[in-house]
């Protein structure tokens, strides 16, 4: 089992009711990957992306990524010092950064296969990285492996943090953003196989 919580992952937050997850998903990737450069785990800003990169709102990871090397020579505020606010506001430059530089992310895919080996590799490899999946499927979820929702559509960032085994299945672990009171303590838990959720067409790492 693989399981990033409390080691590269920091606590669940509360998007509310903006439409900001892909923000989320980006800015959770880049805390781990400060933990495996040797760095403290520090919550990072994603309210400098909203504010700061109009391309990148709702754009998902690529965007996101391609302005913070571009744009920003590969800086990103903590978000102690750039916190989150959901609306879009004025550009904050320059705001106290995390202690490393970004320089890009991997772009897995697992078009051709379906049992979720590949993408437990990557998080293996990358640790916790930012994924599109369809929300529909979390719509009432409470608890457990989501086993009965294969789908293409993809509306919803999460952060892929975990993987086991439970009851001969092995499953996903997942990190939402809609508060800590949701699902289990903030996570959920999917299929590797089967292409749960939409899981599977896209995966942002660093």
């Amino acid at each position: 089992s693989v399981d990033f919580r409390g080691s590269q992952v920091t606590p669940v937050k509360d998007q509310g009711a903006f439409g900001t997850c892909w923000s989320f998903g980006f800015a959770e990737t880049l805390e781990g990957l400060g933990v495996r450069l040797g760095h403290e785990l520090t919550n990072v800003s994603n309210q400098m992306v909203i504010d700061c990169c109009p391309a990148c709102r709702g754009s998902g990871q690529d965007a996101s990524y391609d302005w913070v090397v571009s744009q920003n020579q590969g800086r990103i505020a903590t978000m102690d010092s750039y916190p989150y606010a959901g609306d879009p506001g004025q550009c904050k430059h320059p705001a106290p950064s995390v202690p490393f530089v970004v320089s890009g992310c991997v772009r897995s895919r697992d078009d051709a296969d379906e049992s979720g080996a590949p993408l437990l590799a990557a998080l293996i490899d990358h640790g916790p990285a930012a994924f599109g999946i369809d929300a529909t499927c979390l719509q009432g979820y409470k608890s457990g492996v989501i086993t009965n929702c294969t789908t293409t559509g993809i509306d919803h960032e999460v952060l892929l943090v975990g993987a086991g085994v439970e009851a001969g299945v092995p499953y996903f672990l997942a990190k939402n953003s809609w508060g800590a009171k949701w699902g289990e303590d903030g996570y959920f838990r999917f299929q590797q196989a089967g292409r749960q959720l939409g899981f599977g067409s896209a995966v942002h790492a660093v």
